[in-house]
């Protein structure tokens, strides 16, 4: 499932593209039930917004987003009928998010969106108060240690690769990162549950663990890809 919130300021939030996506309404539609009850979402909080040119790639909103200080993610709802004019992207904390909402038609869709975004809400709130224990910043520690093997593996891997007539070797940073984040649906490394980051540590060793010894095996090195790819899959 993709995400639905973000965090800003130790706080969760989501955005109106993400709920004009999840729901099915346009983002203009979305947009004027903001400006029309602006008073009412006042009520639980200031209204943020940050204007987005949504006919640059997705990586590019996300780039501008992130100097804003408002959003960690955007979605490419509707790109058509704002393209060669930014939008007004608004920033909805989980009561402004709910109130919205409200006044949307409550079909089958938004029904089920809703349900979606509340559990990600909850979700998020246990994950950053659990940030703040002493022992999930232990855990994140030695996280980032096991990361740091797992990265010298992987320059280990591209060296043997590249030895062996691979023209992009330096690709399979970003390829087994991307591969691992993918199996356990991370998006920021800081914001993960416990038992994620136990699993984190757990699959970057035995991948890690599975390159070295292939590769004192002397074997083919698409072939240790291929197979790591596999065992990502599987574990």
């Amino acid at each position: 499932m993709d995400s639905l919130v973000m965090v800003k300021n130790d706080d969760v939030f989501t955005n109106s593209l993400i709920i004009a996506e999840g729901t099915g309404y346009k983002h203009d539609t979305i947009q004027k039930k903001i400006r029309d009850f602006e008073e009412d979402f006042k009520i639980f909080g200031d209204v943020g917004y940050c204007n987005i040119d949504l006919k640059l790639s997705d990586n590019k909103c996300k780039e501008l987003s992130s100097e804003n200080n408002y959003f960690s993610d955007t979605t490419s709802v509707n790109k058509m009928e704002t393209r060669g004019r930014k939008t007004k992207i608004y920033l909805l904390n989980e009561p402004q998010a709910t109130y919205l909402i409200t006044l949307l038609e409550n079909n089958d869709v938004v029904r089920e969106f809703k349900l979606n975004l509340v559990k990600q809400f909850y979700d998020m709130k246990n994950i950053l108060m659990e940030t703040h224990t002493s022992y999930w910043q232990h855990m994140r520690a030695e996280s980032k240690e096991v990361r740091k093997s797992f990265t010298d593996i992987l320059k280990t891997f591209i060296d043997y690769a590249r030895d062996h007539g691979s023209k992009h070797s330096n690709r399979y940073y970003t390829i087994f990162t991307k591969m691992i984040n993918g199996k356990l649906n991370i998006s920021d490394r800081n914001l993960l549950a416990q038992k994620t980051l136990d699993e984190l540590q757990r699959i970057e060793q035995i991948i890690g663990n599975c390159i070295l010894y292939k590769i004192s095996q002397g074997i083919e090195y698409k072939n240790i890809y291929r197979d790591c790819k596999e065992l990502i899959k599987q574990i």
